[in-house]
C-alpha cells in the first residue's frame, strides 16, 4: 500500500493526507495502510475536505492529483490497490486468490480510494474517463492484468450510487456508452446493468442513447439467409431490466412501450415469412 502512495508523491498526495487527517509527512507502510482504512470509512467528509483543499490551490492542482493517479495506474498492483475495497487491504486480503472481484461480483459498494477520490466533484470526469480507458484496456488485453481478478467489475462497481456532481454527469453519462460501444459483450451487460445504480434521473440523453441500443440489439439479421432472420441480441434482455429500473417518467415509459410492440411485431414479420 505505501507503494500506491508513494507514486501518489509530492505535494499531490500530501494534499490527501491532509484532508484525512493524517500526518501529511508519514511515510511508513503501516500509516498508509491506515490512510486507505480511513478513506474508506470517511470517505464522504473526506471527500468534501479533498475539494475543498483543490478549490485553494486552484485548478490546475486537480489536474495535477489526476496526472499522479493516471501515473500510478499503470502499475497493475497500484490498480488493484486503489480499486480494492480498505477492510481487504486492512486485512491482507490483497495477496488472496479469490481477490475483490467476489466482494464487488454483484456491484457491492466498495470503500476504496477511488471511490473515495471519485466523489470529490472536480475529479470525477477525469477520473471516470481515465477508469473507462483502463477498462477496455483491459477488456481487449491492452492491459495485462492478472485473470483471477474481475476489473470490469470491480472498476464498474466504484461508479455504483456515485452522487453525480452537475458539471459531469452528462460526460459521465457518454463515457458510460462509449464503454458499451467499445467493449465485449459481457463488459456491455455489466455497463448497461449499472446505469439505474448511477442515474436518479432518465435524461432524455440517456433514453435516446438506450432507444438506439435497443434498435440495434434488435435488427433484423439478413446475413444468414435468402429469407432473412430476427435475432435477439444477448443485449436485449441487459436493456429490458435496465428499462425496468430506470425511474422513467410516464410518457418516457409510454415510448419505450410503443417501440418494443414495434420491434416484437418486426421480429414476429420475419419469423413468419
Amino acid at each position: 500500500m505505501n507503494q500506491v502512495l508513494h507514486h501518489l508523491s509530492g505535494c499531490h498526495i500530501q494534499l490527501v493526507r491532509e484532508s484525512s487527517g493524517l500526518n501529511p509527512a508519514a511515510e511508513d507502510a503501516e500509516d498508509s495502510g491506515n490512510l486507505i482504512v480511513q478513506l474508506g470509512a470517511n470517505r464522504h467528509s473526506v471527500a468534501q475536505r479533498i475539494e475543498a483543499n483543490l478549490n485553494k490551490r486552484g485548478s490546475a492542482a486537480a489536474q495535477a492529483l489526476l496526472d499522479d493517479v493516471q501515473t500510478a495506474t499503470e502499475s497493475e498492483r497500484n490498480l488493484y490497490a486503489m480499486l480494492t475495497p480498505a477492510e481487504l487491504l486492512s486485512c491482507g486480503s490483497s495477496n488472496s486468490a479469490a481477490g475483490p472481484a467476489d466482494v464487488v461480483s454483484d456491484f457491492g459498494l466498495p470503500v476504496s480510494l477511488m471511490r473515495c477520490l471519485l466523489e470529490v466533484p472536480p475529479l470525477q470526469a477525469g477520473l471516470a474517463e481515465m477508469l473507462a480507458e483502463l477498462l477496455v484496456a483491459i477488456d481487449k488485453s491492452d492491459y495485462p492484468v492478472c485473470l483471477q481478478v474481475n476489473y470490469t467489475k470491480l472498476i464498474l462497481s466504484q461508479f455504483r450510487y456515485l452522487p453525480l456532481a452537475r458539471e459531469a454527469a452528462s460526460r459521465i453519462e457518454a463515457i458510460l456508452f462509449d464503454i458499451i460501444e467499445a467493449s465485449s459483450l459481457d463488459a456491455k451487460r455489466d455497463t448497461i446493468a449499472l446505469l439505474p445504480e448511477l442515474f436518479t434521473q432518465a435524461t432524455d440523453s440517456l433514453c435516446e442513447k438506450l432507444r438506439s441500443l435497443l434498435v440495434s440489439a434488435t435488427e433484423l439479421d439478413d446475413t444468414s439467409g435468402s429469407h432473412g432472420n430476427a435475432s435477439s441480441t444477448p443485449l436485449t434482455p441487459a436493456l429490458f431490466d435496465c428499462l425496468t429500473l430506470l425511474p422513467l417518467s410516464e410518457s418516457q415509459l409510454g415510448e419505450f412501450r410503443r417501440l418494443a410492440m414495434q420491434l416484437l411485431a418486426s421480429v414476429r414479420s420475419c419469423l413468419s415469412i
